[in-house]
């Protein structure tokens, strides 16, 4: 995701809102740890997140939803 924003010339100080999708506790509990690391405590992405049945894809236990902006 970091290269994806990179590219498109944006940070994450700059996510303007984020769903999180995880199939499984795992992966939630994994999510609530990380997300410190990347996200300026300062300026977080408003963010929701709803357990779901499965992800789409075969052993995938998290999908993301962002939306960012790129900073003038």
């Amino acid at each position: 995701m970091q290269e994806l924003i990179t590219k498109a010339g944006g940070d994450f100080k700059h996510l303007a809102k984020a769903t999180y999708y995880p199939a499984t506790e795992p992966p939630s509990t994994a999510l609530n740890k990380l997300r410190a690391n990347y996200y300026d405590p300062q300026r977080p992405p408003a963010a929701s997140k709803m357990m779901v049945h499965s992800t789409g894809l075969d052993g995938h236990g998290l999908t993301m939803d962002i939306i960012a902006v790129t900073p003038k």
